[in-house]
């Protein structure tokens, strides 16, 4: 964040090309042998000398300064095939080993922002209808073809059915919101995050806020997510650069759909899928990709302010 408060904004305009390419490069290499790590069956972490790091935290940041890029250049959509075309090109590039890995979690995240770019930019009604039905179509597709997330959208319907099997998750996630109550039973004190709850420190973290903070404390969290996202769109509304308004609302609207993804998630309202909290739940590389991306908005801000004052 202190970095991005120092190098010319140039830069990130001019090296978010580059940084999408690098991070196809790095979502393929996740399938060299040697080079990944496993969890939970899905190979979605790149391992070299120690470090593990998720590739696709890279690409959420670059896609949105690419996309951002690309549509400050094209303001009229004049040929608005062309244009739709170079917009899905590298998010079907990046989807592709997403899929495969796989993280259809993500991969929804990065459909959603650049769908929300396209609404933005401009293009025909109809133009964005035949994209968003082949959207749902390949979703649908993507969902009933693998045995697996079939499962997902039965054990959503009725997790208790499925307790063994693919409902336990939920259901623990359940039990410590209903633990929690009005108040809370403490910050510490949670006994679902005692190997009852996968994943509790991590996609399910929010449950562990409701049990030890109580209906409260959940609602603090919701309304400080909405703060930050009214201040994100605050930001984009200041700037009279496009590319720099572009900026501010992928960001602001990736961070409000990976936050909804995760709310909705762990309160049964979408299926059960890895979806990190941003800048709350752990994770080395969700944080960094966080960090970078309040960066950037804060840069945005700042400069907004020195301009007021000249």
């Amino acid at each position: 964040m202190g970095f991005l408060q120092v190098v010319p904004f140039a830069w990130i305009e001019k090296w978010g090309s580059y940084c999408l390419a690098f991070a196809t490069v790095l979502l393929w290499l996740v399938f060299v042998p040697g080079l990944y790590r496993k969890v939970g069956g899905a190979a979605r972490w790149l391992h070299v000398a120690g470090i593990s790091f998720q590739p696709v935290e890279i690409a959420k940041l670059s896609l949105l300064l690419f996309l951002a890029k690309t549509l400050s250049l094209h303001t009229t959509i004049e040929k608005p095939l062309p244009t739709l075309l170079r917009i899905l090109l590298p998010l079907i590039l990046v989807g592709i080993p997403l899929m495969a890995q796989p993280d259809f979690g993500n991969c929804a995240i990065l459909v959603a922002s650049t769908f929300l770019f396209i609404f933005v930019s401009g293009v025909s009604r109809k133009l964005l209808l035949y994209a968003t039905g082949g959207a749902g179509l390949f979703a649908c597709i993507a969902i009933f073809s693998s045995a697996y997330r079939t499962k997902r959208i039965l054990v959503f319907l009725n997790p208790w059915d499925h307790f063994q099997t693919g409902g336990f998750q939920i259901i623990q996630s359940y039990l410590g919101f209903q633990n929690g109550g009005l108040f809370g039973v403490g910050l510490g004190e949670s006994r679902q995050k005692l190997f009852f709850l996968p994943e509790a420190h991590n996609d399910f973290i929010l449950s562990v806020i409701g049990e030890e903070s109580g209906f409260l404390g959940f609602l603090a969290i919701c309304l400080l997510f909405l703060y930050v996202i009214h201040c994100g769109f605050s930001i984009m509304r200041q700037q009279e650069n496009l590319f720099r308004k572009y900026v501010a609302f992928g960001i602001t609207t990736t961070f409000a759909i990976q936050g909804i993804f995760n709310f909705f998630v762990v309160t049964g309202l979408l299926p059960t899928k890895g979806i990190s909290l941003p800048l709350i739940s752990s994770g080395v590389s969700s944080l960094l990709s966080s960090v970078l991306m309040v960066g950037i908005l804060l840069r945005l801000s700042k400069e907004t302010e020195e301009r007021k004052f000249r």
